[in-house]
């Protein structure tokens, strides 16, 4: 703060010349003047002082038959001096760090984690009905009630927060647990959701109604939430534990020897500013006969680690022609075992695969393969308990 009340006010560097320096310095003493960085060579002394103080120290040197000099002016009002002619240009400054300062108050960015696809689309729409969206300026929004109405709609969801991080709105997410739909206080079976071979089981509350190596269908009960009472009745209560099975799939892939692919042979670019959700083409507008597809790159405007609203957008199309091309029977294999890859990444994954068998049928046009799969994982959903049962 002392720097900058400093900066504003202007100080000077200044030299001392003379036979009669100690004189200077006791008549200076009875004075209230601020001197810093006091340095002697030879005969020269400098110093630095406050415009206002100079003056008088100026005043005081001739006193006592000394001379002082002028080396260097800090501060504002010499920037002020400078720059009086340039009005233009400190309207633009002042504008534009008020622009900095403002623009904190709006989203100008969204990151959201990780997520299923079609849920992520629904909640940006949800989001955005509410006012959460690029521009939205932070002070219009209760995000407290906002995330509490997006919960009720959303049951797939048992968390949602959103953490603002300068212009940049985080958003979290905590999927709901297919268990965490009925109350732990309510009671329940635990039912099998899928076709499968008891592994292991242990129950941490209710009653086992299976046992391992056991063949399960859906719906089948494998804890109950029954437990008898020495008087022949029963006790409802939150049946809950881990189940693990194994479960059989079977996945086929098929692939043509022949086929049709694209071949890029050239690429255009088209290059736009994009300013609050606003784009505004920086090109000549040109025709695209030929097929393409299109790869748009974003950078967005950082000035002092502050994101603006501003967008440099480029637009590269880059054009193909499909071509004929046929693959040997060992090239195909290698492409259905990256598809067999990405699914069992995806559709498979949270299990532990044990064993996996492919069959492989071919024609003289095409190879079909159809892995087997028994993964291991674990099953079962909680069911309330009805009072007829």
């Amino acid at each position: 703060m002392n720097k900058f009340i400093r900066y504003f006010k202007g100080w000077v560097e200044f030299e001392l010349t003379g036979d009669f320096i100690s004189e200077f310095f006791q008549n200076l003493s009875e004075y209230n003047i601020s001197i810093w960085d006091t340095n002697k060579s030879s005969k020269i002394i400098t110093a630095k002082t406050n415009i206002k103080d100079y003056k008088i120290v100026s005043q005081i040197a001739k006193k006592s038959k000394n001379k002082t000099r002028i080396k260097k002016k800090y501060g504002f009002p010499f920037k002020k001096y400078k720059y009086r002619k340039r009005i233009g240009l400190l309207i633009g400054i002042c504008f534009s760090l008020f622009f900095l300062l403002f623009s904190q108050n709006f989203i100008w960015e969204i990151k959201f984690p990780e997520y299923d696809t079609k849920k992520l689309e629904y909640l940006k729409h949800e989001m955005d009905e509410y006012g959460i969206k690029v521009g939205a300026y932070y002070h219009n929004l209760n995000f407290k009630n906002i995330q509490q109405n997006i919960l009720k709609e959303n049951q797939n969801l048992s968390r949602i927060s959103f953490n603002r991080k300068g212009t940049t709105l985080e958003v979290e997410l905590s999927p709901r647990d297919k268990n965490n739909y009925i109350n732990q206080k309510d009671p329940c079976n635990v039912v099998s959701d899928k076709t499968a071979q008891i592994v292991s089981i242990d129950n941490y509350n209710g009653v086992k109604e299976v046992r391992p190596k056991e063949v399960v269908m859906p719906g089948d009960i494998l804890i109950s939430g029954k437990e008898l009472l020495p008087d022949g009745g029963y006790k409802a209560v939150h049946a809950d534990g881990k189940i693990i099975a194994n479960i059989y799939y079977n996945y086929t892939i098929s692939f043509s020897y022949k086929q049709k692919e694209k071949n890029y042979i050239d690429t255009k670019k088209r290059y736009s500013l994009e300013i609050l959700n606003f784009k505004f083409p920086l090109y000549v507008n040109f025709k695209i006969k030929d097929n393409y597809d299109i790869i748009t790159n974003k950078n967005q405007l950082t000035i002092f680690g502050i994101k603006l609203p501003i967008y440099f957008t480029c637009d590269n199309y880059k054009i193909y022609e499909m071509v004929d091309k046929t693959y040997t029977n060992n090239e195909a294999i290698d492409k259905i075992k990256k598809s067999f890859d990405e699914y069992e990444n995806t559709e498979l994954q949270g299990g532990k695969i044990i064993e996996k068998k492919d069959i492989i049928n071919q024609s003289e046009n095409k190879i079909s393969i159809t892995r087997k799969y028994i993964v291991e994982q674990e099953i079962g959903k909680k069911e309330l308990l009805s009072t007829s049962n």
